[in-house]
């Protein structure tokens, strides 16, 4: 049967390919209806749509493109507070992100602007780079907007800190239930900031150029075949032990 099921992936079948045992037929009809034809065409879809796919329109997907464009004088940061703690990083951090930011803005200052609004305005003109944190107003109010791109991959995270007297009562207990809920922590901080969550006004935004007929196929887009052949494998399975305990007896 091993045999002939190699045969079959290698489009060799023969005529002898019958068995006396429905679990045996049934094995072999579901692979070559899933294995010999669906799967091999969805290999082939497959390798098109990625060849055909539109290629990705973001200037930068990761820190040291977007330190790249700023050493190059094509981009530019801004901010609305330079106390911000990036920035504070950026001035004097040895950290090998800031030190290759800070060796690009010395040709190419940061700019300030008065407000979240106005340095939200040069983004959207473009051309600018705002760096935010992803739980503060200014992250919820870019979500106000259309078009922005958000790129987080090799940026510098920081932790928030509650601030306590020295030998306060409640540090020790705040301590321990911090360690004993970080999984849920974790688990809020990436529902409600790193899943697109929004709290204001969401925009209307008109539809990307973007098909959705030309994006790669993907496990989501296969899973209805792979939990048909799952079932179908699993009732070969029982109807094979059931033959097998009827022979016995």
């Amino acid at each position: 049967m091993a045999w002939q099921v190699v045969q079959l992936q290698l489009d060799e079948k023969s005529d002898d390919m019958v068995f006396h045992t429905f679990a045996g037929n049934g094995m072999l009809f579901l692979f070559s209806l899933l294995q010999s034809a669906f799967f091999t065409y969805l290999y082939e879809g497959l390798l098109l749509s990625a060849l055909i796919q539109q290629s990705e329109e973001n200037p930068f997907k990761d820190a040291d493109g977007m330190i790249s464009l700023i050493a190059q004088g094509k981009y530019h940061l801004v901010t609305n507070y330079r106390g911000n703690w990036y920035f504070d990083e950026l001035d004097h951090s040895n950290s090998s992100h800031f030190a290759k930011l800070r060796a690009a803005t010395s040709s190419n200052p940061v700019e300030v602007a008065d407000s979240v609004s106005d340095a939200l305005d040069l983004v959207e003109k473009g051309n600018y780079i705002y760096p935010i944190q992803e739980d503060s107003l200014a992250m919820q109010r870019s979500k106000e907007r259309c078009d922005f791109v958000y790129v987080n991959k090799g940026l510098p995270q920081r932790s928030a800190h509650l601030v306590f007297a020295n030998n306060s009562i409640f540090l020790k207990k705040f301590n321990t239930a911090i360690i004993m809920q970080s999984q849920f922590i974790q688990r809020t901080f990436s529902k409600y900031f790193l899943e697109g969550f929004k709290i204001a006004d969401i925009p209307k935004c008109p539809p990307t150029e973007f098909e959705e007929g030309s994006k790669p196929l993907g496990v989501n887009s296969m899973i209805g075949i792979f939990a048909l052949g799952a079932l179908g494998m699993s009732s070969a399975l029982a109807a094979f032990i059931a033959e097998v305990n009827r022979v016995i007896i």
